[in-house]
């Protein structure tokens, strides 16, 4: 852990307890900034979910069948 231990909102200035973890944005927040929308994130959340979606579900392409 590194020595600044205080939430990393702006108005904020509470001190870190070990639970508090860190956001997808690299920044830690106490518990009452640590949703996106309380912090203005600035991690793209929806690009981040359709990256994951393509890359999990990859495209069922079938033989094609040869015709008599």
């Amino acid at each position: 852990m590194d020595k600044n231990n205080k939430c990393s909102y702006a108005e904020c200035n509470k001190k870190l307890k070990l639970t508090d973890l860190s956001c997808r944005c690299c920044e830690r927040f106490c518990l009452s900034h640590r949703l996106p929308e309380t912090h203005n994130c600035i991690y793209d959340y929806k690009t981040s979910g359709k990256e994951l979606l393509n890359k999990q579900n990859q495209p069922c392409v079938a033989k094609k069948m040869i015709s008599i």
